[in-house]
């Protein structure tokens, strides 16, 4: 490959990508401004329900696209699984009907027949050319199988296709899978990805999967443009429920806005405040790049941080954060919140990308619930697509406490409420 062209280096969980004018032996990139080079989306809910997971993978859901040109694909599947007690649902992302070892899928537990539900993210994205593809959403009740191996999803399989555009819009990605790291005391690089761009934009960093760690660890994720994260929504938290239960999912993201010039973003993790175990840890995910060049006709990324503390959202759904993008024109706009939610036992608490103040059944929410009082730490993640005109639209990230409701129904969210919109 020419050093001119788009370059990907794949070296211990370090990614480097750029862009610029092609060499002689890559792909000539899509003129910009032509209907061609945009980005393109595709999204559904998920609504499966008592699914028999057990022997083999299963298709959840499936997206074909037809695109002109090559560029990259991002797939994306988060919500949330319902599963049973003894067993291990693996969920993931693919180009393919099934789903692929360590940062390949994420992992849910049940902690018992109440506390049941599992919050999810899994990112992947793939090198296509032009022609017809199908990307997946993948379930399989895999290796811890004691309970009935029926399970039910509901969430979102959202498709982004990044044409190969001059100075375009973009998507870089690494896959990382860290095992037995020690993350006590500092916080410790799991995976970085450098991006070159020669125009002023925005980029929206993302770092999700599953963690692996100890009884009496709270591990730090986050999503980061330095070796280190903040407090409040700088970061989303994990802990292990018991020896067994010691897989937990976690989405973080973040947004800058960059000029011309290079730029590395990592994926951070740290044993920190709870850590009284072994300080060691495991982490499968993704760290994900996109990126919006500055200009008319281009994506627009509006992102707000949420840090509200001890909110009580017992019966009434609770506005945690709200964005408003401009649209210059119809299109889509890709609604997500994601991050963490603490609450107290023996309440469920939902959370919602939405584009009114309420929410919806089944793929219309992700639910969570705390095992205790020392373990109440979930992590979520919701996504939305709304078809939008011209015009001025506002999107919420929305909390409230239903069905469950003999705990205290106060809630925190420590989380990020992002909108992508997408011109026509």
């Amino acid at each position: 490959m020419s050093t001119k062209g788009l370059i990907t280096c794949l070296v211990l969980g370090t990614a480097v990508f750029a862009i610029s004018s092609c060499g002689d032996d890559d792909p000539a990139p899509t003129a910009p401004n032509t209907p061609a080079a945009k980005v393109q989306v595709w999204h559904q809910g998920i609504q499966q329900t008592g699914v028999d997971m057990e022997g083999a993978p299963v298709v959840l859901a499936q997206q074909a696209i037809d695109v002109t040109t090559s560029g990259k694909v991002l797939v994306q599947f988060d919500g949330q699984c319902l599963s049973s007690d003894g067993d291990r649902i693996v969920l993931a992302a693919s180009n393919t009907p099934t789903w692929g070892a360590n940062d390949g899928g994420t992992a849910a537990e049940a902690y018992d027949s109440d506390v049941n539900f599992t919050s999810f993210s899994h990112s992947r994205v793939y090198t296509i050319a032009a022609g017809s593809h199908t990307f997946y959403a993948v379930g399989e009740n895999y290796v811890e199988t004691d309970g009935t191996g029926v399970a039910s999803v509901y969430g979102s399989l959202t498709v982004k296709f990044f044409p190969n555009v001059t100075n375009g819009p973009m998507v870089a990605h690494t896959g990382a899978a860290v095992v037995d790291q020690d993350v006590f005391g500092a916080p410790t690089e799991i995976a970085q990805l450098t991006i070159n761009v020669n125009v002023a934009g925005e980029v929206l960093v993302r770092f999700d999967g599953y963690c692996v760690s100890d009884v009496g660890d709270a591990i730090a994720l986050a999503a980061s443009n330095t070796v280190d994260w903040g407090v409040n929504d700088g970061t989303t938290v994990v802990e292990a429920l018991d020896a067994d239960r010691n897989r937990r999912t976690f989405s973080h993201s973040r947004s800058y806005g960059i000029g011309p010039g290079s730029y590395t973003y990592y994926g951070v993790a740290e044993n920190a405040v709870e850590t009284a175990g072994s300080g060691v840890a495991s982490v499968y995910g993704s760290l994900t790049v996109e990126f919006f060049p500055t200009g008319s006709n281009k994506p627009i990324l509006e992102h707000a941080g949420v840090s509200q503390t001890s909110i009580d959202v017992e019966g009434a759904t609770v506005t945690m954060e709200q964005v408003t993008v401009d649209a210059p024109s119809s299109g889509t706009a890709v609604v997500r919140y994601e991050g963490l939610c603490s609450s107290g036992a023996d309440d469920r608490i939902v959370m919602a990308a939405s584009n009114t103040t309420s929410w919806g059944a089944n793929d219309g929410h992700v639910g969570v619930e705390a095992v205790s009082a020392g373990l109440n730490y979930n992590g979520f993640s919701h996504t939305r697509a709304y078809a939008v005109a011209a015009g001025s639209h506002t999107f919420y990230a929305l909390c409230n406490n239903v069905v469950e409701t003999t705990g205290t129904g106060i809630a925190s969210n420590y989380a990020s409420l992002s909108v992508e919109f997408f011109p026509d």
